[in-house]
């Protein structure tokens, strides 16, 4: 099958992380015989900073690790303003790649802006719900929701990564939505042991070691994990922190002022991600908003047992008392006794982890969601002439 991959953003050769999970999906695709091709929207930008010396860097065609991308520049304006007419540039360079690539089928991760410039093209096209384009931006304007809305009733199928996202997919006017979970990957993660990690990042056997992976935001609970770290002073833990952010500097000053030991990575490839989770005793993640995230995926394949909130899709692959802990937003008793129960309890320590590694090997790894994606792909496409054939038939 010939598949046409619009998300709203991809790795390129000045940006190895922005949509590492979007390639890691299209390569496991790739593996089960599609033929993929990406259409990749970068901003017009002016090289005043390093985010947009980034975006000029980007060629108008590259292929990336397999994968062949086609770039088209747009005028965006900041804070997504105006969003619902981008499709305008865009639109137009779709047409163009669909007439000469001729997929089967269009994907399109995030309802917005991507799914905004997939539809309407008189062809199959499925879109992932991923998170914060079902729950967070269509409930911020009325211009933002209605083109949110128009995206769920043009795709043929919507896709959510968790049902948390169905609900919110739901509400947008969504019906008959299947439910794929995000993955890892397997070539990566669960590949170190916790002593051969913890030997090439300079961290001592003995340690205790509590790993975080994401933006640095509040709303990825990241200011509760340092508290929650000093009310287990006694254990003197290490945070090992992964991601970068708008808070990154006052997330140093808070780390520093309550004297917690930590270790700051900014953003990291996948390699030093997988280092920093095996090295781990435990993975937190004290969200206030999530869809599935895929740090989370990423953890559990590296067979690391997990204290999390209870938000969004994360009870859905964590549960409480069989792979970790899930506990309240915001607090921070909950949190640091979670960790504290894990780490002092060796044998409570192996049997999540043990659980969390089976799980992610059945259900959370990237050719586990291309195999789903699979029969979701053949569906729309029969339901998209179907439809096509309706008139004809009524006639």
């Amino acid at each position: 099958m010939r598949l046409l991959i619009i998300p709203s953003n991809f790795p390129s050769p000045s940006d190895a992380t922005s949509g590492i999970f979007v390639l890691r999906q299209v390569q496991a695709l790739q593996q089960l015989g599609h033929d993929a091709m990406v259409f990749h929207m970068v901003p017009h930008a002016l090289p005043l900073n390093k985010r947009w010396r980034r975006y000029c860097s980007v060629p108008t065609e590259y292929n990336y690790q397999g994968v062949q991308v086609n770039v088209k520049r747009a005028f965006i304006a900041p804070r997504m303003l105006g969003m619902q007419y981008w499709y305008r540039q865009l639109f137009p360079r779709v047409t163009q790649i669909i007439r000469s690539f001729k997929p089967d089928l269009i994907h399109a991760h995030f309802l917005i802006p991507a799914g905004t410039f997939a539809i309407n093209h008189d062809i199959p096209v499925v879109v992932t719900a991923h998170g914060i384009d079902a729950y967070d931006w269509p409930w911020r304007n009325s211009a933002m929701k209605a083109a949110a809305e128009k995206v769920v009733a043009a795709a043929t199928t919507v896709v959510a990564v968790s049902n948390f996202i169905r609900g919110q997919v739901n509400k947008l006017g969504g019906r008959d939505v299947p439910v794929v979970f995000n993955g890892a990957d397997e070539e990566e993660f669960g590949t170190y042991g916790r002593i051969e990690a913890r030997s090439q990042l300079g961290i001592g056997d003995a340690e205790l070691v509590i790993a975080f992976g994401g933006s640095i935001e509040k709303t990825k609970g990241i200011f509760d994990l340092v508290s929650a770290a000093a009310l287990l002073h006694d254990l003197a833990p290490l945070l090992l922190i992964a991601g970068n952010g708008p808070e990154f500097e006052s997330l140093r000053r808070a780390l520093e002022g309550r004297g917690v030991r930590h270790r700051l990575f900014g953003a990291v490839d996948q390699r030093l991600m997988a280092q920093i989770m095996a090295a781990s005793d435990v993975v937190a993640l004290p969200s206030y908003k999530e869809g599935l995230p895929a740090i989370l995926c990423e953890a559990m394949l590296s067979g690391r047992a997990i204290v999390a909130t209870d938000v969004g899709g994360i009870p859905e692959i964590v549960t409480h008392g069989e792979t970790g802990y899930v506990v309240p937003v915001a607090d921070v008793s909950a949190l640091a006794e979670g960790i504290r129960t894990i780490t002092q309890d060796k044998q409570t320590q192996l049997r999540f982890e043990l659980a969390a590694l089976k799980i992610a090997k059945d259900k959370l790894t990237w050719r586990a969601n291309a195999l789903a994606y699979q029969p979701i792909y053949s569906r729309a496409i029969q339901k998209f002439e179907a439809a096509r054939r309706q008139p004809a038939n009524k006639a």
